[in-house]
């Protein structure tokens, strides 16, 4: 079974286009580096990322459902009205990352380090919790 990407609207970009190539073959994403990218209104279900690299990318209004992230480094990564719904991460690094009106349900960080990261109150609620 394969990771699944969902377009949740008619923008279809060559950013989604690079994700979806890498996301395609396999559940397991491994060894990644994705940087400088855009993604909006995606679906990202069903992956288990571990040993990626993000950095200066922006998830606007994205849904991750059903996913496990695994030591996993974001670094100046915005998260912007995003979805995390039944999905992990543990063992992470966040770094200078925005999270902006983003709901967590069912979803945790577990032993990862957020270092220099803005979030709003609500998502540090959900955090915490």
């Amino acid at each position: 079974m394969s990771c699944l990407i969902v377009l949740t609207n008619d923008r279809f970009s060559k950013d989604v286009i690079m994700l979806s190539e890498i996301f395609k073959t396999e559940s397991i994403v491994e060894n990644q580096l994705i940087s400088g990218k855009k993604f909006q209104g995606i679906v990202i279900s069903g992956c288990l990322l571990s040993f990626s690299r993000f950095y200066d990318i922006t998830f606007q209004s994205c849904v991750f459902f059903a996913d496990r992230v695994e030591n996993c480094v974001f670094v100046n990564c915005k998260f912007v009205d995003c979805k995390f719904q039944f999905t992990i991460f543990e063992h992470c690094r966040f770094d200078s990352s925005i999270f902006e009106h983003c709901s967590w349900e069912s979803s945790r960080i577990k032993k990862t380090t957020i270092a220099d990261c803005v979030m709003d109150s609500r998502v540090s609620e959900e955090i915490a919790a």
